[in-house]
């Protein structure tokens, strides 16, 4: 988490940097940015990488079995439990 894209350029580099003693290499095809810009502004997408290698940027994210948007809205999460609830209900059913 940072506050702008140079700060978290500069906690990804160091992220880096404190794997490689341990042999750990981060897997750059899943890793992502997900920018929360505040609401009253229009934030530029960021350019973070990771070794020359620019990380994709996306409006939402799945962490912990939760979904967290870079709009801070609970839409998809709501909709995800409804389809959960449904599909158990049904299940029930038969």
């Amino acid at each position: 988490m940072a506050h702008s894209e140079p700060d978290l350029q500069t906690i990804v580099d160091r992220f880096a940097e404190a794997t490689q003693p341990f042999d750990l290499a981060i897997s750059l095809g899943i890793t992502e940015v997900l920018c929360q810009p505040a609401p009253v502004t229009t934030a530029l997408l960021p350019k973070v990488s990771i070794a020359g290698t620019e990380l994709k940027v996306v409006d939402h994210v799945r962490y912990l079995g939760r979904f967290i948007s870079s709009y801070a809205t609970t839409f998809k999460e709501i909709a995800g439990r409804i389809s959960k609830v449904s599909q158990s209900f049904g299940r029930l059913r038969s």
